[in-house]
């Protein structure tokens, strides 16, 4: 050990035999860190296309819900108008003495099935 001490080219060789594997050890955990952050930011790219989808799904959505709405509100308006017109003509009034010339259904008579083998 003292020779290695003592030699100044055996201690210049060491110390560069020791700052490269320094160098190589820092180097692995460099080339890690860029993987790690590559595949994060690939993650979070992903996520944010995935936020954005959903945005955008959330507005087609609302816009859909809003035609949706204003046609069956124009559609109660057009009944609305149709059953005015329909009550207004003398021919479509119902009262209580057309209903009473309608005939009962319950004072029909029933027809029953006959018992198997009877004619």
């Amino acid at each position: 050990m003292r020779f290695i001490l003592g030699c100044k080219p055996c201690l210049f060789a060491l110390s560069i035999v020791a700052a490269l594997f320094i160098g190589a050890i820092y180097g692995a955990r460099v080339e890690s860190a860029k993987c790690r952050a590559g595949e994060l930011a690939a993650k979070l790219a992903a996520q944010q296309a995935d936020l954005d989808n959903a945005k955008k799904s959330a507005a087609d959505e609302a816009a859909r819900a809003t035609t949706i709405e204003a046609t069956a509100n124009d559609q109660r308006s057009k009944d609305a108008a149709y059953i005015a017109t329909l009550e207004a003509r003398p021919s479509c009034a119902l009262d209580d003495v057309d209903l009473g010339r309608m005939p009962n259904h319950k004072s029909r008579p029933r027809f029953t099935k006959s018992p198997p083998g009877a004619r």
